[in-house]
């Protein structure tokens, strides 16, 4: 039975209009299961509050999940291009990408294409559950979690303090929701509304929650 305040949803759209400008906070843990990576629905720009409906994570990849929360408007464009490398792989080679190889294509098309300096988190299941951030200056780094945005510090301090070494989805869930209400109470940039993926060998699925309290 779903929870209140919950949502299943295929996909949210990429933005609702307030594209533009940056997002609050995302981060990404490995399960038990699979990964979960969520992130508040918050955009701003300037310092202030643009919309509180903007999807910071997207499906790449039939077992893999990638977000941002820096320059949103350009990152929609980085997904588009993502999603098609890993579709072409998997039309030629008749299966899907590892998530590794993934994680480095992306960090290459970071490297070599126009996208602006972004720091991207990847959350991905193939043999195993893997959590990947990408960027220009610090190329691929895994971990069993990680975080990135506005509330990244406060995130970390959460998860290094109460995530189990391999957490069910249900235990990542409610600590994504500590952690991200955490980030929220300190990072002006940082909402209450979550978007929640799930990522498994099985697909992803989506969920989008009205406060951070519903996951907890």
């Amino acid at each position: 039975m779903d929870k209140p305040g919950r949502q299943v949803v295929d996909s949210l759209p990429l933005a609702d209009g307030h594209g533009a400008g940056v997002g609050g906070t995302l981060l990404g843990l490995t399960t038990s299961d699979g990964v979960l990576v969520a992130a508040d629905t918050r955009t701003s720009q300037g310092g202030v509050v643009r919309s509180e409906d903007v999807q910071a994570i997207h499906q790449v990849h039939p077992t893999a999940v990638l977000g941002s929360t820096e320059d949103l408007g350009a990152v929609q464009s980085f997904v588009r291009t993502i999603r098609a490398e890993a579709d072409r792989y998997e039309t030629t080679n008749e299966e899907p990408m590892g998530i590794p190889t993934l994680a480095t294509v992306a960090e290459a098309e970071l490297r070599e294409g126009s996208m602006p300096d972004v720091t991207f988190l990847l959350g991905g299941v193939d043999d195993s559950p893997h959590v990947f951030t990408l960027s220009r200056e610090e190329g691929v780094l895994g971990d069993a979690y990680a975080a990135i945005g506005g509330g990244r510090e406060v995130v970390y301090g959460v998860l290094d303090a109460e995530a189990p070494q391999s957490p069910t989805m249900s235990e990542a869930r409610r600590l994504a929701g500590r952690a991200i209400e955490s980030a929220a109470e300190r990072d002006i940039r940082t909402g209450v509304e979550v978007q929640i993926a799930e990522v498994s060998d099985g697909g992803v699925e989506m969920s989008r929650y009205d406060s951070v309290e519903d996951l907890l």
